[in-house]
């Protein structure tokens, strides 16, 4: 949990993921559904498309950064940051061991394992949401200016020369 990747690790690391998801799939000596894949990496796709469905939703766009990832949402409730990263963790292993047991079943099972654990999400999702304080003000280029304008110079500078961002 104390590892930075930035966006360059983590979009590498879910172009690997995605490359081995595909050569896992589609390989002739191997059995492997499309869905298998899906199954097991469930717990980041289905946060992604959450948070990118809600931004959208919301008229934001949807690849701003905000705190409305699942890790932040529990953070907001006061969890540690190892019991996110186990939960996490917990999660995928659950659901990797449930891909493991239908690898000799069709698309039809994985489907319906996939949409069942979204739907759990979902509610989990919803109900931390619903139980966080709406503190949190999505950040406007008028906001973001306001921002600036009560912070001294030589912090922008600093802030601006270094690519950070204040989030509200």
């Amino acid at each position: 949990a104390t590892i930075f990747m930035g966006d360059s690790g983590s979009l590498f690391l879910g172009f690997s993921l995605s490359v081995f998801s595909i050569m896992l799939t589609q390989n002739p000596r191997f059995h492997v559904e499309p869905m298998f894949p899906v199954l097991v990496l469930l717990v980041p796709i289905f946060d992604t498309l959450r948070v990118m469905g809600t931004r959208l939703f919301s008229g934001i766009n949807p690849f701003k950064a905000d705190t409305t990832h699942l890790h932040h949402l529990l953070l907001a409730r006061g969890l540690p940051v190892t019991g996110i990263v186990t939960m996490h963790w917990s999660l995928t292993l659950v659901l990797g061991m449930a891909a493991i047991l239908l690898i000799h079943r069709t698309s039809m099972p994985y489907l319906m394992a996939v949409l069942g654990a979204s739907v759990v999400f979902s509610v989990f999702a919803n109900a931390l949401v619903r139980g966080q304080p709406r503190a949190e003000k999505a950040i406007t280029p008028a906001a973001d200016a306001k921002q600036d304008a009560e912070v001294p110079r030589t912090l922008r500078v600093i802030g601006k020369a270094s690519g950070s961002r204040r989030s509200a």
